[in-house]
């Protein structure tokens, strides 16, 4: 595996073995995170543009670069249904309670979290997981790992 090679390594996915860092996507950094939002929803879908969710909910999709768009949506629920990691990972950020919906990909399995899966036959018996203390953990996670990157920068050498 080419990446033995690598002087600092960092995954979103689950370690595999432990031979990876676990290092959470840096948008965690954000300071929309540490905003408050009104809940004007119950739940909502926050679905991959090109996988729709086949439940009726408000909402929302992974298309466009509107970060505080989509962390306000995600914020104004209680209850998030998805299919993308980043709806998963910022509603868990949040708070929120989340659940995932038919994932078509096995990475949405490789991610740090247990969440539950459900279908479009979904009973609405079946609970979301929430990680209260998952937005101050994945900061310190994010910061230790910059850290280590800044020291192995500043110890090479300059080229000349």
């Amino acid at each position: 595996m080419f990446v033995k090679n690598w002087d600092i390594k960092g995954f979103r996915d689950r370690k595999p073995e432990n031979i990876f860092d676990w290092v959470p996507c840096p948008s965690c950094m954000s300071v929309l995170f540490d905003n408050d939002y009104k809940i004007t929803n119950n739940t909502i879908i926050y679905e991959h543009a090109h996988a729709p969710i086949k439940l009726n909910y408000p909402r929302a999709n992974n298309i466009g670069d509107c970060l505080e768009e989509k962390i306000s949506f995600i914020a104004s629920a209680n209850n998030i249904i998805t299919n993308t990691y980043h709806g998963a990972y910022w509603a868990l950020l949040l708070g929120k309670s989340v659940m995932m919906y038919e994932p078509f990909s096995n990475r949405h399995l490789l991610t740090p979290w247990r969440l539950p899966i459900i279908d479009r036959d979904w009973n609405h018996k079946i609970c979301g997981v929430e990680e209260p203390t998952l937005l101050n953990s994945c900061r310190e996670i994010s910061i230790s790992f910059y850290d280590r990157v800044c020291e192995f920068i500043n110890s090479k050498k300059p080229l000349d």
